[in-house]
């Protein structure tokens, strides 16, 4: 695990350990997939994940709520520095 803090574009495959501050589920306009926004802190820095999931694929990620500690692996973009939950 690393500190928020230190992600950098070239971090590629991360593992973070921190809080849900914040999560947003919107549908897709097919109806068919699910795109979650989830804010993370670990208090060193912060960062957000976007996961794109079938709806049917989605249960545990619905689980996921405000408040909670949660161990994430993300692959980092270097594109636009966003996490993506893998």
């Amino acid at each position: 695990m690393i500190p928020i803090s230190s992600i950098s574009g070239d971090s590629g495959r991360i593992v973070v350990w921190g809080d849900v501050f914040d999560i947003e589920k919107k549908v897709t306009k097919s109806g068919d997939k699910n795109i979650f926004t989830i804010d993370i802190t670990d208090y060193t820095g912060s960062t957000t994940a976007k996961v794109f999931n079938s709806i049917k694929e989605s249960a545990v990620i619905d689980n996921i709520k405000k408040a909670i500690q949660s161990l994430f692996r993300v692959m980092l973009s270097t594109i636009n520095m966003q996490a993506n939950l893998l």
